[in-house]
C-alpha cells in the first residue's frame, strides 16, 4: 500500500505580502512485482484445474493478460493470474506468455501448458 504524505506549498509576493497556499497529497506505490510460480504443467482433459502460474504484487491495479489464448474450457482471472476452468479438447504442448502490466511496467513471464 501506498504512503501518503499530505504537503502544504505558499506562495507570498515579497512587495506586497499577498499569499496563496495550497495543499496537495503525494504517495507512492510500491513497485510492480512478478514472480513465477509455475514454469510447465501437464493438465489432463475434463478434469478440474485451478492453478497460479503468476503472483502479483505491488503496482498500481494490475492486469494480467495471456497469449495465444487459453485452451477451451480454461480462463486467466485478468486480477490475479489463476488459471481455472475444465479443458475440453485436447492440445499438444504450448508455450503461453504470460504479460502484467499497470501504469508504470510490464514484466513478462512464459508458462508451457500441455
Amino acid at each position: 500500500a501506498s504512503v501518503v504524505t499530505t504537503y502544504t506549498m505558499t506562495v507570498r509576493d515579497g512587495s506586497s505580502g499577498a499569499e496563496n497556499s495550497t495543499t496537495f497529497s503525494l504517495g507512492i506505490a510500491p513497485a510492480l512485482a512478478v514472480t513465477q510460480s509455475l514454469y510447465s504443467k501437464v493438465l489432463s482433459m475434463n478434469s478440474n484445474v485451478n492453478l497460479t502460474a503468476i503472483n502479483v504484487t505491488g503496482g498500481v491495479s494490475p492486469v494480467v493478460s495471456i497469449s495465444p489464448s487459453l485452451p477451451q474450457g480454461l480462463n486467466l482471472n485478468a486480477s490475479t493470474g489463476e488459471i481455472t476452468g475444465i479443458p475440453t479438447v485436447e492440445t499438444g504442448a504450448t508455450t503461453y506468455t504470460i504479460s502484467v502490466t499497470d501504469q508504470n511496467a510490464s514484466p513478462v513471464k512464459r508458462l508451457t501448458l500441455s
